[in-house]
């Protein structure tokens, strides 16, 4: 049994303790087989093994290793959330990052099974995966097979909650979603099962138009401040195109470059932009340098479940610090 002061701890500082512990048995525990199950109840009276497979200490410590890996598949993202302590004076919670957190194993299956509205409300839940699905990803290899699965499924169950987190991100504001700390994660988990590195991904094109989707959007949210004094529209120009994006990358890109086109015209014009000048100045060399990407970029007539994953990660990443005009 791991350590009682463990309860509630991250994955990767729980399972350092387990296989601790298990090395700490002596080397002919190291050395011997684990059996590994999976329970389900039946009824009162009965209980189903459903799901076992044999392994070592130091394959257990591997996989364990690369599940941590693959929920840190991702690039660093602008996500924010409320803080759980308030502020001594104002009595009110503040914006802090979120920092994305490993998944355990078991409990994947409640994300994958959850489905979102468009809207961001949570439309209920299918019983497609079960925890066993979770141990099978975390201790099989190849399981590509497996991940490509959960990606389609999730991608389709899980589209209004990163619909969502996209639109509030471009807009600064604080999605009221919960688990952001788990949801990123797991697509960089998916991806990585599948073969899919950050450091390969981050330069192909799908996640390059997610990022140029939102530079898009900051772009028009900035002329939106200046010159219509703070009247934002409903939807920004680059997030109003990511359902189109997951359908026809090619079209919804040619649609953005004309919805746009006035916004960046003024980015690149000459005329007083205040004191969001330097902001302009940033965001348009960053539409500048994406924009060259993408034109050495192949583009698929219609994107896969992980290049969809791709393309939500790309605009919720985040961009370097501010530069001086």
């Amino acid at each position: 049994q791991p350590d009682a002061n463990l309860k509630g701890a991250k994955f990767e500082r729980l399972a350092k303790s387990v296989i601790e512990q298990l090395r700490g048995l002596g080397h002919s525990a190291a050395e011997a087989e684990l059996e590994l199950f999976s329970l389900r109840k039946m009824d009162k009276a009965r209980t189903k093994v459903v799901y076992c497979r044999n392994a070592t200490v130091a394959s257990l410590e591997a996989a364990s290793f690369a599940w941590h890996e693959g929920c840190q598949n991702i690039p660093a993202l602008s996500l924010r959330d409320w803080s759980e302590n308030k502020d001594e004076k104002t009595g009110k919670s503040h914006p802090v990052p979120v920092e994305s957190a490993t998944v355990f194993p078991v409990k994947l299956q409640r994300f994958l099974n959850s489905v979102w509205k468009r809207d961001g409300d949570m439309a209920g839940k299918v019983r497609i995966f079960e925890p066993a699905d979770g141990l099978r990803l975390l201790l099989e290899d190849p399981c590509d097979a497996l991940a490509k699965h959960m990606m389609e499924r999730f991608m389709r169950h899980a589209q209004g909650y990163f619909l969502t987190l996209c639109r509030s991100v471009g807009n600064h504001e604080i999605a009221k979603l919960p688990d952001k700390m788990y949801y990123p994660g797991i697509l960089g988990l998916l991806l990585f099962k599948s073969g899919e590195r950050k450091d390969e991904y981050m330069n192909e094109s799908a996640f390059l138009l997610g990022r140029c989707l939102r530079v898009a959007d900051e772009l028009h949210r900035l002329y939106c401040e200046v010159v219509r004094k703070n009247a934002l529209p409903p939807e920004l120009c680059g997030s109003s195109l990511l359902v189109g994006t997951m359908e026809s990358p090619g079209m919804s890109l040619s649609q953005l470059a004309m919805r746009s086109a006035p916004y960046v015209k003024w980015a690149r014009g000459g005329s007083d932009k205040g004191e969001k000048g330097g902001l302009v100045w940033y965001w348009l060399k960053q539409w500048e340098v994406i924009a060259d990407q993408l034109h050495t970029q192949e583009w698929p007539k219609r994107l896969t479940p992980e290049e969809r994953a791709q393309v939500f990660l790309g605009y919720l990443s985040s961009f370097p610090k501010k530069e001086n005009p």
